[in-house]
């Protein structure tokens, strides 16, 4: 027959190592999981900075395909002004939502909105370079700059 001393001995060993065993879980689960937390954040850290790159190289497009509608009627080539514009515009749209998806400054996408809408007009008044160039030198051209500006302060982007 096993002693008390020896049964005692025995039952605390046991209780000590599951006592042992869940404290060691909690300890690695709670640092698996400020891991898990971390790594996420410095993945939505770099899509966050990859959008407000995305964001750059679409203003620039958008001025690029803007000088090439407004220059179509001087050069020896034909642009379909209208699908030109349509198109960025629906990527700009684009692009803002899933900005806002990520929890992007406000007044980016907000500006970015703003680009959309000026390029809607424009197409709407592709026959009256007046209205055109009003469209361009207040809305279109000064968002766009806002927008570049913006994006290149926000997580160290630049050009």
């Amino acid at each position: 027959m096993v002693s008390p001393a020896v049964t005692a001995a025995i039952v605390g060993a046991f209780v000590s190592a599951v006592l042992g065993g869940i404290v060691s879980y909690l300890v690695s689960s709670s640092v698996a999981k400020e891991q898990v937390h971390t790594q996420m954040e410095l993945e939505n850290d770099q899509r966050i900075r990859e959008w407000y790159e995305r964001s750059i190289a679409l203003v620039q497009r958008t001025s690029d395909d803007w000088w090439d509608v407004m220059a179509s009627g001087e050069k020896d080539f034909d642009i379909d002004a209208e699908s030109t514009l349509l198109n960025r515009r629906d990527e700009i749209r684009e692009h803002a939502a899933k900005g806002r998806g990520l929890g992007v400054d406000d007044e980016i996408v907000t500006d970015l909105h703003r680009a959309a809408d000026s390029l809607n007009h424009a197409v709407s008044e592709l026959d009256s370079g007046k209205q055109l160039a009003k469209i361009e030198k207040e809305t279109l051209l000064p968002t766009l700059d806002n927008i570049e500006e913006e994006c290149q302060q926000k997580d160290g982007v630049s050009e």
